[in-house]
């Protein structure tokens, strides 16, 4: 499997696929620090990129091997006719390695990442109503433009009406690397009775986004996935949007009657994964073993709501999947992490069982102990937040309800966080998380 991973890389890098040279190289180092081969193609990758520095450093890493000791005299002679001395300067590229360290690099890519547009672009990113707010599209146009590896397909859950579909498809097409087979294949349950569906329908047909004849088709047909379809039919991205119905159920043997519940393709691979549909435990356990086996190490993915306060699933398996799972960046409530290391079903049902309450009150502690030590290290008072009712959520799910009002009262007295009162704390004082029966009430 090494073996076959470096052969990849090397020929990426030969054929000038510097970023997906890299993210093969990092998968193989994930596993094996001190890998010769994996470090000799980082050298390589940052010296066609101009980072000498970097480069240098990579090569010394790569031991005795003569290549890179060949490799490594010739950087540092270059480095010396140049008189170069290590300065402060930071790529998109080197925050998503994390090169500022765990504590800034997420902060610092995803307001890099979030910033606006100009005029044309800003109101195409924002001219569909979405629960994702206008830096969470950004970030996602930017992050699909630079990180993807243009190979994989982009998987997303959960669109509604498409304002992050917009944003993902967007930035496929400025990606460099995007290959003529790359599709971005979105999956939502498209039932127009579904809760968080705006009714904008008026507005739209006055702006002739949609017609009287989609609507009253999505009024008949319980579907909203012709309109869905319809409005990014047109456009310059729209070759490369596939929506397809999937329902995630609640509980293990949920399958409403005529709903399509959720199985990827299987000839389909992803290598950047969209997640905004996941809005129960159970449904996130069957998206992530469904897709496991279908995303590559070194592929990104990235949780719209695991900074939304009742979600606390989302924060949950990224804890028991610590191993796997790196935090590269941030901006409002979505959280964007690499896939370290390949993913098993096995792996998913040993560590993430189908209900909160057989993982235990003491193990939900421990995660969001370690998830809120990270967060502080990184003074993301947003996560600190969203964590601590999170955790009370997780306990409240499990029936410890005066221990989780407990813990997010105590919240009202900490004024690094009066910010989030009137969004987060006052709410979940009356319920911080919900099953999918309904709210989960203190």
């Amino acid at each position: 499997m090494t073996d076959d991973l470096l052969a990849r890389a090397e020929a990426r890098a030969q054929a000038g696929d510097l970023e997906g040279a890299r993210e093969l190289a990092e998968a193989i180092l994930a596993d094996d620090a001190e890998h010769t081969g994996a470090h000799g193609v980082l050298g390589y990758v940052a010296y066609q990129q101009g980072r000498l520095l970097d480069a240098a450093a990579a090569f010394a890493r790569a031991g005795n091997d003569p290549d890179a000791i060949a490799n490594l005299e010739a950087v540092q002679a270059e480095l010396a006719r140049r008189g170069a001395t290590p300065d402060f300067s930071c790529a998109f590229e080197d925050l998503r390695r994390g090169a500022l360290g765990p504590g800034l690099s997420p902060t610092l890519l995803g307001s890099l990442l979030g910033q606006p547009f100009d005029e044309r672009l800003e109101a195409r990113v924002n001219e569909l109503p979405s629960a994702a707010s206008a830096n969470e599209r950004r970030f996602l146009l930017r992050f699909a433009a630079h990180f993807w590896d243009g190979d994989g397909d982009v998987f997303e859950n959960g669109p509604l009406l498409g304002g992050t579909t917009r944003g993902l498809a967007l930035g496929m097409l400025a990606n460099p690397r995007r290959r003529d087979h790359a599709r971005l294949q979105t999956f939502d349950w498209f039932a127009a009775d579904e809760g968080d569906l705006p009714n904008v329908w008026e507005t739209m047909i006055a702006a002739g986004m949609i017609t009287r004849e989609l609507l009253n088709d999505m009024r008949s047909s319980g579907s909203f996935q012709r309109v869905f379809d319809h409005i990014h039919s047109g456009h310059d991205y729209s070759p490369l949007v596939r929506s397809h119905e999937a329902y995630l159920p609640g509980h293990r043997g949920d399958a409403p009657p005529g709903r399509r519940v959720f199985a990827p393709p299987p000839d389909r691979e992803y290598s950047l994964v969209f997640v905004d549909g996941c809005k129960s435990w159970y449904g996130t356990k069957h998206w992530i073993t469904e897709l496991c086996g279908l995303i590559r190490p070194g592929s990104h993915l990235v949780f719209q709501d695991y900074g939304w306060y009742t979600c606390f699933w989302l924060p949950v398996l990224h804890a028991v999947l610590e191993d796997h799972l790196r935090l590269v960046a941030h901006v409002d409530d979505t959280y964007a992490f690499v896939l370290a290391k390949p993913l098993t079903r096995e792996t998913v049902e040993a560590r993430f069982p189908d209900e909160p309450e057989q993982l235990g009150r003491d193990a939900l502690d421990d995660a969001f102990l370690k998830l809120g030590i990270d967060a502080g290290v990184r003074s993301d008072v947003h996560a600190m937040v969203c964590l601590t009712i999170q955790h009370a959520g997780a306990l409240a799910y499990i029936g410890h309800l005066d221990d989780a009002r407990e813990h997010i009262a105590a919240m009202l007295g900490r004024p690094e966080f009066f910010s989030f009162r009137r969004r987060f704390i006052e709410p979940a004082l009356r319920s911080p998380t919900y099953r999918p029966e309904g709210a989960v009430l203190l």
